[in-house]
């Protein structure tokens, strides 16, 4: 089984309860008016070529991601399946991607947009969809519809922790990006009973930027938390986000 280190992890998300049933439940059961969908974090070919500039860039979460779970009878189909995925990075290359749920036009994504610069601003612009490590916050999310709600995050969140953490461990990048802003990433205060991605990664929130929102480092690699995209002037974006891993975090 492809990504092995993460089973238990990932087990722990697909037999937890929501709304009456364990999360696998709603995976292959397309006559709910909730369906769930998963994808582990994926890893460019080309990654780890260049060792001064290994990016890991995490988003939200896999909402619209579609995937085949309906030959699926237990939670432990539905774990080989989401473990063994793979996603060819030739599709942002190619800039569209069509599903059941209409074209996804990669050259229209303000994230990926942001990733490309970011990559050209080290000069890494050449195959830069292939230099990457992909993942998300929330490995557990709707498949037609937004961003997971509290419910289906909040009584797991340690568990999405740890599996961000083993990412970051095992795959060792120079530099990790949250495209996230700081909401998705430390959604509850301090000292309440839920867990929060920034102290158990070494990131702090800070102030006095435009777009960046928290910085840290975790192990050897450097953490910026960013705003969204959408809306914002990705080159001035980007020359910040650069600033601060060049700067800011030693």
């Amino acid at each position: 089984m492809k990504n092995e280190e993460f089973k238990d992890l990932y087990m722990d998300l697909l037999n937890m309860k929501y709304k009456g049933k364990s999360v696998w439940e709603y995976f292959n059961n397309n006559s709910s008016n909730l369906v769930l969908t998963s994808a582990p974090h994926f890893i460019g070919e080309l990654y780890g070529e260049n060792k001064d500039f290994k990016l890991m860039v995490v988003g939200r979460a896999v909402n619209g991601w579609e995937y085949n779970f309906e030959d699926c009878v237990n939670s432990e189909d539905i774990l080989y399946k989401i473990l063994n995925q793979d996603f060819t990075f030739k599709d942002i290359e190619d800039n569209e991607v069509k599903g059941n749920n209409g074209t996804y036009f990669y050259s229209r994504s303000h994230f990926w947009r942001l990733i490309r610069k970011m990559l050209e601003s080290y000069g890494e612009g050449e195959n830069f969809n292939k230099k990457i490590i992909w993942s998300n916050l929330y490995k557990i999310a709707p498949r037609y519809s937004g961003n997971p709600g509290w419910l289906l995050i909040r009584q797991k969140l340690q568990t999405y922790i740890e599996i961000i953490k083993k990412e970051i461990e095992i795959n060792k990048p120079t530099h990790a990006l949250f495209v996230t802003d700081i909401d998705y990433f430390n959604h509850y205060e301090k000292g309440s009973q839920y867990p929060r991605f920034g102290e158990q990664l070494e990131v702090n929130e800070i102030d006095g930027f435009n777009y960046v929102v928290a910085k840290g480092k975790y192990k050897e690699t450097k953490i910026i938390v960013c705003k969204r995209p959408e809306f914002r002037n990705t080159d001035e974006m980007v020359k910040e986000i650069k600033k601060v891993f060049e700067e800011e975090i030693k």
